[in-house]
């Protein structure tokens, strides 16, 4: 869902996971993994996280199940610069702590240099995880953030909405039926170019990318 609003990826997801519940039964929500894209707004993706477990966890209740998903969490492209390696380096660590104080089953840094890649940057980047989660001790609580005031009220307006955008895509048929219909394909597309024009205005600030490159 490259270019999709942080609530559209959710209500997708949770489409999705609909879709193949209602077609393979509700026991497939125990075997599913979804996979996320983590940026470099630090709190918005520790709460993008938490909302989606509320939401498939909400999900999975309406089929008689209390599920949690597994979730896969990769650092993004998105905010990398070919000529900022070093600092894809503190871009990429911010974004895999995000991840796993969301609260991410597993996660996984791209090549911090976007060009050239080496065997050693390959396992610098690869390490960084493990720096976090045996140095830091990032990875030993269940819900890192749970009570600060300010992630989970970010975290409830993301699930607020996610989910009601996920009724007007079950509303219109389901994911399949949305995508049969190219509803999907234009939500994406329109989030896509109203972001890029943000960028491009300096309205959204990628470090190193639209703001000091």
């Amino acid at each position: 869902n490259a270019g999709a609003s942080v609530t559209q990826q959710l209500a997708i997801a949770l489409a999705k996971a609909k879709d193949l519940a209602e077609v393979f039964g509700a026991e497939i929500l125990k075997k599913l993994v979804f996979n996320f894209a983590i940026g470099g707004n630090y709190f918005f993706e520790i709460a993008k996280i938490r909302a989606f477990k509320l939401l498939f966890n909400q999900l999975s209740q309406e089929c008689e199940l209390q599920e949690i998903p597994y979730i896969f969490a990769e650092t993004s492209l998105r905010n990398k610069a070919k000529n900022d390696e070093e600092n894809n380096l503190i871009r990429s660590t911010l974004e895999l702590s995000a991840a796993m104080i969301g609260g991410a089953d597993a996660v996984f840094a791209h090549d911090y240099k976007l060009q050239n890649s080496t065997t050693l940057s390959e396992e610098i980047s690869f390490k960084q995880q493990i720096v976090l989660a045996y140095e830091s001790i990032i990875n030993v609580f269940e819900d890192g953030a749970n009570g600060s005031y300010y992630v989970e009220d970010i975290t409830q307006q993301i699930a607020e909405i996610s989910w009601k955008l996920f009724i007007e895509i079950e509303e219109s048929g389901g994911y399949v039926a949305s995508l049969q219909k190219g509803m999907i394909q234009k939500m994406i597309y329109q989030q896509a170019i109203t972001e890029q024009n943000w960028v491009e205005e300096g309205k959204i600030k990628l470090i190193g990318v639209n703001l000091y490159p």
